[in-house]
């Protein structure tokens, strides 16, 4: 049977605590800083040498905790402030890149999707810039459309840079990359298609746009479907993700939800179900490597 796996082999406690403050609801975030404090507040660069996908994820440490305490390292500070500073101002430019695209009235006439990382922002975030977002994402009905996408994609400063059947990549002058997917979101799934998503999709705000992301569960699929497709291998961004979007949807997870069976492949729902849930449950008691 296979099993879920984190990427780059396990995380040492130091990282586990790290990502246990990322994971706590808002009642646990003091309590899990507080533990990270406790076993690593006496190495003042030990914020620095963690694995990358850890450090990806400072900023939201910095955003849910109190850094005043008395205990912590002045470098600690300083890497959680200056990871706070970078997050908020790739946001800004995130934005200054997106909001521009979603405005555009040709291309809302092609009612794209948002997708993957802005859209998990959008629908399980309370701010964007919690989540880190290095590019843009969005699915239209299909490839037939993507000579109006290029029109309006271009004239907001991206070039295009590739082109297949499957998707295009646009690269903005900033050196941003945004993606078009033509009818479906994931190559190896048959029958995850813009019209199986579209019914369900939910408005919302994206970079200061009205915009459309999909469902709830739409979203766990996806999330399912980009851990199961490489070997059911997660990295810190992935569980953060799930877990966000688990606790703002609990539905996704205790099989109330009636979630995209795909006739290529089956995608493990109740592993994931299981696996997440464990992430959740560990947030309810003393932080350990259980």
């Amino acid at each position: 049977m296979a099993e879920i796996t984190v990427a780059n082999g396990e995380m040492n406690t130091l990282e586990r605590l790290v990502l246990d403050v990322c994971l706590a609801d808002d009642a646990n975030v003091s309590r899990c800083f507080e533990a990270l404090v406790h076993h690593g507040g006496a190495d003042p660069n030990a914020l620095v040498r963690m694995r990358h996908d850890l450090i990806a994820v400072l900023s939201l440490v910095a955003a849910r905790t109190d850094q005043s305490q008395s205990d912590i390292p002045a470098a600690w500070t300083t890497r959680l402030q200056g990871a706070m500073a970078l997050e908020v101002a790739r946001a800004k430019a995130f934005d200054d890149i997106v909001g521009p695209i979603l405005r555009n009235p040709d291309l809302h006439k092609l009612e794209p999707i948002v997708t993957r990382g802005a859209a998990i922002a959008a629908a399980a975030y309370p701010d964007g810039f919690y989540r880190h977002t290095s590019h843009f994402s969005f699915l239209i009905a299909s490839p037939d459309m993507y000579q109006a996408a290029t029109a309006s994609i271009t004239a907001t400063g991206c070039t295009l840079e590739h082109e297949a059947q499957s998707r295009l990549l646009f690269r903005h002058r900033s050196g941003m990359p945004v993606f078009v997917f033509g009818g479906k979101p994931c190559n190896r799934l048959r029958d995850f298609s813009y019209q199986s998503i579209r019914p369900a999709a939910q408005n919302a705000t994206v970079a200061g746009a009205a915009a459309m992301i999909p469902s709830a569960s739409a979203l766990w699929t996806d999330l399912v479907y980009s851990a199961h497709v490489y070997d059911d291998v997660v990295d810190a961004q992935w569980m953060v993700d799930a877990v966000w979007v688990a606790r703002r949807f609990p539905h996704v997870l205790d099989g109330s939800d009636d979630h995209h069976q795909d006739s290529r492949i089956t995608l493990p729902y109740d592993m994931y179900a299981d696996y997440v849930g464990g992430l959740l449950n560990r947030q309810t008691s003393t932080p350990t490597l259980a």
